[in-house]
């Protein structure tokens, strides 16, 4: 069976409509989420709570440690940050331009991908100094509570 490209366009225009409407959705319940007591969000929220997960004895290295990383993972983090808006706009854009949210997401996505990468290397840099009972509770803290042992 072949479709008609009127057909064809409309069912690209329906699935379009429907990734904003579910982008906006997700965006609305992220913002309207009540915040956590004591739950931080972003990276700051992430290092306390990794921090938290460590023996005492532990915690004061970690957090020098990613201290004397931050220069290898802010400026990408920063980067990142700075291309979300682009993103924002074009869900927003009147008339929608596909292609012009494809192209801010892969932006921001690769932004994402070379953070992920430098905070992963600075975490394992920040890890070296940690013994091996803390970097034990770090692994366990982030398993789901059934997986905890």
């Amino acid at each position: 069976m072949r479709f008609s490209r009127s057909v064809f366009w409309r069912v690209v225009l329906g699935a379009s409509l429907m990734l904003n409407i579910a982008l906006i959705a997700d965006k609305a319940v992220h913002e309207a989420r009540p915040a956590q007591p004591g739950r931080e969000r972003g990276l700051n929220g992430m290092l306390a709570r990794m921090e938290a997960s460590l023996p005492e004895a532990d915690r004061t290295r970690f957090r020098a440690g990613m201290e004397r990383q931050r220069d290898r993972y802010l400026p990408a983090l920063e980067a990142m940050r700075a291309a979300r808006p682009a993103v924002d706009q074009a869900v927003r854009q009147s008339p929608f331009d596909p292609e012009k949210l494809r192209s801010a997401s892969a932006a921001w996505a690769d932004r994402w991908h070379e953070f992920s990468i430098r905070y992963g290397e600075a975490v394992a840099e920040a890890l070296k100094d940690i013994s091996p009972e803390g970097r034990a509770a770090l692994a366990r803290a982030d398993q789901p509570p059934a997986q905890q042992k």
